[in-house]
């Protein structure tokens, strides 16, 4: 899965319906199925003395985005998505 989207780019029908039928998943989980993460990391600031997966405030989950099963984290309340 590549990324797609965040919630702010979206609407709110596409994201309340992915975030309410979504579960969480681990890290591991979550980089099995995120392919270009390491570039959304950087984006976000992290680098090699600090990462996501040693960020305790994101969180990972599985779900359905527009009807394509994704995974997403949440990062400052904003829902990234991958599908």
């Amino acid at each position: 899965m590549f990324y797609t989207t965040c919630c702010i780019d979206s609407t709110a029908e596409l994201i309340d319906a992915m975030t309410e039928s979504s579960t969480k998943i681990d890290f591991p989980e979550f980089t099995q199925e995120a392919e270009d993460l390491i570039d959304i990391e950087r984006g976000m600031g992290y680098g090699p003395h600090l990462r996501i997966e040693n960020d305790f405030h994101v969180k990972f989950h599985r779900g359905t985005f527009d009807g394509k099963p994704c995974v997403y984290m949440v990062h400052s309340c904003v829902e990234h998505i991958w599908t």
